[in-house]
């Protein structure tokens, strides 16, 4: 595959920018929507502590399988983070169709694309010991860096997911980037405001790099939006669920 010129320097994603998202994620991303999800604790081999919300779907038994989504959280992926992001997108519409879902906080403050994705496959081993997920594959989904994260994770264990939906995202270095192939035969949903400047540079180009490897990602430009979609949040949630393969 030839990986053509990006917008950004993709050997990591630069420090500023990643200190704005943080920024804008944190002034942006508060709760619109009403929100009440449990947390658990996860405690992996190496005694790192993972807290992590769930959402059950409305009628939940644990004899029934569901379709399980990994929402990975914007900004410093805290647990005020992991609340915002399950009240603006996550929680009443996966109640509605009957999806559960998880959201991990990042363990001391270390990012999912920062050295704490190291934990996700023992994370999502407990998760499937746990709850009953379908087929024990995950929808992998996540906002702004968590965007990051979800193609990290689904980049490192493609095995392990069904979908990606990132509200936006991008693969957060060249060597992710050039590994797309990766991801052949997963659907991918992205996601991106029209005035969010090098998100929409960054997405645009993964998705021409995707359509060169004969993938078919549903990608959609958000008019008049920055870098906090609200035009497919709360109720219009359903835009982003109806994407989801089953």
């Amino acid at each position: 595959m030839t990986t053509p010129d990006l917008p950004v320097n993709r050997q990591s994603v630069a420090p500023l920018r990643i200190l704005l998202a943080l920024l804008i994620c944190i002034a942006a991303f508060t709760p619109v929507y009403g929100f009440g999800a449990e947390f658990r604790t996860f405690v992996g081999a190496d005694a790192t502590v993972i807290d992590y919300a769930v959402v059950l779907p409305d009628g939940f038994s644990q004899d029934q399988t569901y379709p399980t989504i990994l929402a990975l959280p914007p900004g410093p992926q805290t647990r005020d983070m992991v609340n915002a992001g399950l009240a603006s997108y996550w929680e009443d519409m996966a109640k509605q169709r009957g999806f559960i879902v998880v959201s991990p906080v990042a363990p001391n403050g270390q990012l999912f694309f920062r050295g704490s994705e190291i934990h996700i496959p023992s994370f999502l081993d407990h998760v499937a010991e746990t709850l009953p997920v379908d087929g024990a594959r995950f929808h992998v989904a996540g906002i702004s860096n968590g965007g990051l994260s979800a193609f990290r994770i689904a980049l490192a264990h493609p095995e392990r997911i069904k979908s990606v939906t990132v509200l936006p995202g991008f693969p957060p270095s060249q060597a992710e980037f050039a590994n797309l192939e990766a991801l052949k035969g997963i659907q991918i949903n992205m996601f991106v405001g029209a005035q969010d400047a090098g998100w929409l540079e960054n997405s645009q180009a993964t998705v021409d790099a995707l359509l060169a490897l004969g993938e078919r990602p549903q990608f959609e430009i958000l008019p008049g939006e920055g870098h906090f979609l609200r035009t497919i949040a709360g109720p219009s949630a359903t835009r982003i669920f109806d994407l989801f393969p089953e």
